[in-house]
């Protein structure tokens, strides 16, 4: 209850301060690029091994992963998307992506207000930075896209934000 009352707060002050500004049917644009993020073939061909053996629950929960890879090898693209509105920015992203981007978006436009939305094709699971991927960890262990996801993702995002 204690982190629902903050978050009930934190909301409250959020909508109190906000600020309304019309926008024109000019300010309104749908940007998108294409990215071809590199799959990590050790990760696929252990979760391809796992899925022959493991539950249901696995099986649906890692599907998507390798419906991904195959796709992405016989070269289908995900598009990154940036939703313009005025004087904000909303980019859509794919898979689970560490805060850095977030935060490397928002200081390459600092004149603009820009949000970010992950999860808008799930396949690529987890993407770290690179340094991330010689760090380790939970999240770059069982990530299906390489370390080189992080220019690509980055090009596009400042093509999408330029």
């Amino acid at each position: 209850m204690i982190l629902a009352g903050r978050l009930a707060d934190g909301m409250e002050r959020a909508w109190k301060n906000s600020t309304k500004m019309p926008v024109t049917a000019g300010e309104v644009s749908w940007k998108t690029e294409p990215v071809l993020l590199p799959v990590s073939d050790e990760m696929i061909r252990q979760t391809e091994s796992q899925i022959k053996t493991s539950d249901m629950r696995f099986r649906s929960n890692n599907m998507s992963m390798i419906i991904w890879a195959k796709n992405t090898r016989s070269g289908k693209t995900i598009d990154i998307a940036c939703l313009g509105v005025g004087k904000a920015r909303v980019l859509l992203m794919p898979g689970e992506l560490f805060v850095e981007y977030q935060l490397a978006a928002k200081a390459l436009r600092p004149d603009l207000a820009v949000s970010m939305a992950a999860y808008v094709e799930y396949g690529p699971f987890y993407i770290g930075t690179k340094e991330a991927y010689s760090q380790g960890g939970y999240e770059i262990v069982t990530s299906p896209v390489t370390q080189d996801s992080e220019e690509i993702l980055m090009k596009a995002i400042h093509q999408l934000l330029m």
